[in-house]
């Protein structure tokens, strides 16, 4: 990567570039436990601001409520609903 411009153009066309950047130095990242466990867990990462990040069970997704929410929008917000319990568990 020849620029900074260049490091966040490749962090936002791959979910692992970024983790990977910072592994390299590049800077800080906000990342899901999930995607950063292995790298947290093998000492490449390290937690910062744990404070000002208060973990939660559970899933976020925000969609435009004023808006009329496409069928298949609509069916995977009631699919995620409906098995949420399985998927935090995971």
């Amino acid at each position: 990567m020849s620029s900074l411009a260049d490091c966040w153009q490749a962090a936002w066309q791959s979910v692992g570039a970024l983790p990977e950047a910072v592994i390299e130095g590049i800077g800080i990242t906000f990342e899901p436990n999930h995607l950063a466990r292995n790298a947290l867990n093998d000492g490449q990462l390290k937690r910062v601001l744990e404070e000002w990040c208060p973990a939660y069970p559970g899933l976020c997704i925000y969609y435009s409520a004023n808006r009329h929410v496409p069928s298949g929008l609509r069916a995977l917000i009631d699919t995620l609903t409906a098995t949420r319990h399985k998927i935090i568990r995971s």
